[in-house]
């Protein structure tokens, strides 16, 4: 505790990088939303579930300011608070692409299903960047964060500190305040009286460039998430860069091994210039380092010895420097980003961890696009491989059970876990439930129906498989068999995909991964047309995840294999929650059905 009663703030060591590092780790828009809303609106985890499309309230136009008010909880208002430009608009976006009416719940979670999303979220930042400190952090840290910001960053008044991030006393403010020291005094003179003083030119010149990094970065990345194809997103990202700190950019839109001396989308520099030193890049290890490590790698024109070539390239672009920033979702790399600068010390570690924080960004983008295109397209890619050894759980279960295990649904669960409904043949349940409780990456397991010769169970699952490897390349898995001879699967994907960049994705994982056929294949005029025109564009994602879910596990048989509160359970979501998404997702779907219908028929 401060002098003051404060409490002692765990992050003070959280910096503007730091926290765009703690973005870029996120892998759910709901988490990356929560932690915004502390982080950049200093808002509490009880506040949260309140938050309504309708509570955001925009207050000029050039340029786009808006305030947010939070609810008391007693229908009232308990005050507004500034958000930042980029935070509004992912409110705005969160909202459209998940169907919340401007009065429902934004986020329709508990206080403590918050708290739990954050150090979820947190610790994954802590594995990822190495650094335990953000392990410890929590909610209310990133609420100090956003305090400290407006308080020191922003030189705000404190009493608009106070009232924006709802502290209850002056005193709350005291240890983000340094004590005056002979210098601030005299610096506070000098602004009086008109005299001088502050900064030196060359501190000066770092803050604008970091200010103006940031900038970039915000913009491109907000770009690309709004783009519609992945040429856009490319475009977009390359854009925001070139022309403000930096010379210009290109980005490799292909797999990890591939030829980057093809650029795909290109700005700021001319197109055989940017042609030239991507190939003079792609002879160095500079693209296979920063996809392996998923770290930017910096390549600098004074830093002997060069590639072939490469000394050249630098000059006919203008640069003095070059970071290689890997475009990264979870386990996929879907190329790289080149960002060139004129300065020869650029790409410090500040500044590479807010590239990073953009290419995770990119990466997340170009597979929601995707998969999105992957559930309209016509046509399609289906890809079986063949899977073996002990790397799979599901492999494990079939060889020490002497048993069969057939895919019947596979679903989308909370964060990063998918919900297998599996066919077992050959073995009783509690063989497989013996496996599954000694295997870290099965969260957790149920006999959903007993069906004579077999029997359906349930497997929530958190840690890599096959299937969850291709899921995170944008693949849609559609069937998979699991026997003595490994894991058989097969995925679907748009008939453009890199299939070289899935494969490899795949095989990183799980070495022994094979392709043993690849076919083209047309969809219905039925299950295109109709699905696109009447469900997709109805459904949220966690009203088909919950339907989905329900229909597998046999909640809507009669008498019913599960109840809702197993189902809910499964999905890592409360009870009334799920019955939530069911009614709206039912109404939809009957609603599809009976759109053509005429009026009162």
């Amino acid at each position: 505790m401060s002098a003051s009663g404060a409490t002692t703030d765990r992050g003070a060591w959280l910096d503007t990088a730091a926290y765009e590092r703690l973005r870029g780790t996120t892998e759910r828009y709901r988490e990356g939303v929560l932690i915004r809303l502390a982080g950049e609106g200093g808002l509490r985890a009880d506040e949260m579930p309140r938050v309504r499309p309708a509570d955001l309230r925009q207050v000029r136009e050039e340029p786009a300011r808006h305030l947010l008010a939070v609810a008391d909880g007693d229908g009232g208002v308990e005050r507004e608070t500034l958000v930042t430009p980029g935070l509004a608009r992912e409110l705005r976006r969160y909202a459209r692409s998940n169907g919340v009416d401007p009065d429902d719940r934004l986020v329709d979670v508990s206080a403590r299903r918050v708290r739990m999303i954050v150090a979820d979220a947190t610790d994954r930042a802590a594995e990822r960047t190495g650094d335990d400190r953000y392990a410890d952090l929590s909610v209310g840290d990133l609420r100090r964060y956003f305090t400290r910001r407006l308080l020191v960053d922003a030189d705000a008044n404190p009493r608009v500190v106070k009232t924006a991030c709802g502290w209850g006393s002056f005193e709350a403010l005291e240890p983000y305040l340094d004590a005056p020291d002979e210098a601030a005094l005299v610096g506070a003179l000098d602004r009086l009286v008109g005299d001088g003083g502050g900064a030196t030119p060359d501190e000066l010149d770092r803050l604008q460039h970091r200010q103006a990094v940031a900038a970039a970065v915000r913009t491109a990345g907000e770009d690309a998430l709004a783009a519609d194809s992945r040429d856009a997103v490319e475009r977009a990202t390359c854009e925001g860069l070139a022309g403000g700190p930096y010379v210009g950019a290109w980005t490799n839109a292909a797999g990890v091994a591939a030829d980057a001396g093809s650029p795909s989308a290109v700005a700021g520099v001319a197109d055989d210039a940017a042609a030239t030193m991507a190939a003079a890049v792609a002879a160095t290890d500079a693209v296979d380092r920063a996809a392996e490590t998923g770290e930017p790698v910096v390549r600098r024109a004074a830093d002997p010895p060069l590639a072939g070539g490469e000394g050249e390239a630098f000059r006919a672009c203008g640069a003095a420097s070059l970071a290689v920033v890997p475009l990264v979702a979870r386990e996929t790399t879907h190329g790289v980003l080149c960002v060139l600068s004129d300065q020869p010390d650029a790409f410090d570690a500040e500044e590479r961890a807010q590239l990073r924080a953009l290419g995770r960004r990119v990466g997340h983008a170009v597979t929601a696009l995707r998969r999105r295109k992957l559930l309209l397209s016509d046509a399609v890619v289906e890809l079986e491989l063949r899977v073996d050894g002990e790397r799979s759980f599901f492999n494990r279960v079939a060889a020490d059970c002497d048993c069969t295990l057939t895919l019947e649904s596979l679903v989308s669960g909370d964060e990063a876990a998918l919900v297998y409904y599996l066919s077992i043949a050959g073995a009783s349940p509690s063989a497989a439930f013996d496996r599954a409780e000694a295997a870290d990456a099965v969260e957790s397991f149920r006999l959903v129906e007993a069906r004579g010769d077999d029997a359906l169970l349930e497997f929530v699952v958190t840690g890599t498989t096959p299937a969850v490897a291709l899921t995170r390349a944008g693949a849609t898995v559609s069937d998979l068999h699991v026997g003595g001879d490994g894991t058989r699967l097969t995925a679907e994907l748009p008939s453009d995909a890199d299939l070289r960049s899935v494969v490899d994705g795949v095989a990183d994982a799980f070495p022994s991964a094979a392709v043993i056929g690849k076919r083209e294949t047309e969809r219905s005029a039925r299950s295109v047309d109709e699905f696109r025109r009447g469900v997709d564009d109805r459904l949220t994602d966690r009203q088909e995840s919950a339907l989905h879910a329900a229909y597998a596990g046999g909640y809507f048989d009669w008498p019913r294999e599960s109840t809702a509160e197993e189902i809910a359970d499964a999905m890592g979501v409360s009870s009334p929650t799920l019955h939530n998404h069911l009614r709206k997702g039912q109404r939809e779907l009957l609603q599809a059905v009976f759109d053509d219908a005429p009026d009162g028929t």
